[in-house]
């Protein structure tokens, strides 16, 4: 499939999962579904100041009530996410990513609906850029994709770790930068919200699932530790490790264990939980978490440590 063809159908799945935000039957915001039983966000902004009637509706006019989930909210402007939820199955949902600074430039789309309370302009805007900067305090700048005040709580996705990465949440005033906008990045919602790693990884799972589906393969493939397929022979190291295995495991890992946690992409909010000394014993911990046994001994050849992947082949013998 061409690129442009597939992006369109990428497009459409996001804008399924797009919603309008009312408050006491008003249009107020955009969100986005990021789970499959119905959790959304949202700016926090746009619903804050009136939480008692909060309803969403899809981009197929279906409407649901919904309510705010505090307890994960993060409602100072630093962040300005809200967590909502309504007790229906959604039909459509994206998994969430972090960003850094290597992703400067690099190509988005922002959605949402900006003058979603004109009956003229009520349809999903979709908003194409690049990411000019991250700024030091937890926001995403974008040139000319934050377009209207109703384009609140809107998702941005990025094409290159396959993910949304933001949500829009705010434009510069033309007197400081003409045509810029703003977008919320998800770091410190992952750090209030601990249980969300997993949630995620599993609708990631499935959304690089759907993915291939539309032939999003060879040139465009799986990131390293994203295929979920398990070969016969990576089903091996999904097996129980013996206690010694692991004891002679870790001690050989040592240092490399930074290495390690930096290929498997564990974030820096889990990492400062790790406990000094039992570094090693707290990556396994992840993967027995994410059931991603498979991909250690892949990861540890590409780190050159082949003999670490010898170790645990003698578990099995």
């Amino acid at each position: 499939m061409r690129d442009d063809a597939l992006k369109k159908r990428i497009h459409n799945e996001i804008a399924n999962a797009t919603v309008k935000i009312l408050v006491e039957d008003e249009f107020q915001g955009s969100g986005i579904f990021i789970t499959p039983d119905g959790y959304i966000l949202t700016a926090y902004h746009c619903i804050g100041k009136y939480s008692s009637k909060i309803t969403i509706e899809t981009r197929f006019g279906e409407q649901f009530n919904a309510e705010l989930d505090d307890a994960k909210s993060l409602k100072h402007l630093d962040y300005d996410i809200a967590v909502l939820k309504i007790y229906e199955q959604a039909a459509h949902c994206l998994p969430l990513g972090t960003i850094s600074t290597q992703n400067v430039t690099d190509e988005i789309v922002a959605m949402g609906y900006p003058a979603g309370d004109n009956p003229k302009h009520n349809k999903i805007g979709f908003f194409f850029s690049q990411i000019s900067q991250i700024r030091a305090d937890n926001k995403i700048q974008i040139p000319d994709a934050i377009k209207g005040r109703g384009q609140s709580g809107g998702p941005v996705y990025h094409y290159a770790t396959k993910r949304l990465i933001g949500l829009a949440t705010e434009g510069y005033k033309p007197d400081v930068i003409m045509d810029t906008g703003l977008a919320t990045r998800f770091d410190a919602l992952f750090e209030k919200w601990p249980e969300l790693e997993i949630i995620n990884d599993k609708v990631a799972q499935a959304w690089e699932k759907r993915l291939l589906e539309f032939g999003y393969g060879g040139s465009h493939s799986l990131s390293r530790h994203e295929n979920t397929d398990v070969t016969p022979t990576d089903k091996e190291t999904s097996l129980v490790v013996s206690g010694k295995i692991k004891i002679r495991f870790c001690r050989r890992l040592g240092s490399d264990w930074q290495e390690l946690a930096d290929y498997l992409e564990i974030k820096a909010y889990r990492r400062s939980q790790f406990q000094q000394g039992r570094e090693c014993q707290a990556i396994w911990e992840w993967l027995e978490e994410r059931k991603k046994w498979h991909i250690l001994k892949e990861a540890l050849g590409d780190l050159e440590r082949q003999d670490l992947v010898d170790l645990l082949n003698t578990n099995n013998k």
